[in-house]
């Protein structure tokens, strides 16, 4: 059995709604990056994150966990981009990834990169 430090996950919602004024999504699916970015503001992450699963015809049910960025500008974005990842992961049953340093695209790097992904819930009253 699989301790929770120990497991891959092969396809994984990642968001960032920590900017101002921008809010990325990523699907890393084995390794394969498909971004969506948005001028809109966190409030519209919902949205987006159904926009991008029609869009790449992937059902929820395939994800096998969600990354969130838990650093950045915008406190309130993060923390919109905390709750979304947190009630998602509640409903659909999968693991938060928490990142804990500011940067989309390291983030991608890091979550394609085939490397194990310590899970742990992300909590809003950490931040």
């Amino acid at each position: 059995m699989n301790k929770p430090d120990d497991l891959h996950y092969p396809i994984i919602l990642l968001l960032d709604s920590s900017a101002r004024e921008q809010t990325k999504l990523a699907l890393i699916i084995n390794g394969e990056v498909k971004e969506l970015f948005s001028q809109s503001r966190a409030q519209e992450l919902p949205k987006l994150i159904e926009e991008l699963l029609k869009r790449e015809k992937l059902p929820s049910s395939k994800l096998r966990a969600i990354a969130v960025i838990a650093q950045g500008e915008s406190l309130t974005g993060i923390r919109i981009g905390i709750t979304t990842a947190n009630t998602l992961a509640w409903q659909w049953k999968i693991p938060v990834l928490k990142i804990d340093h500011p940067g989309f695209e390291q983030a991608i790097q890091t979550l394609s990169s085939n490397k194990h992904i310590r899970a742990e819930k992300a909590i809003t009253d950490s931040i």
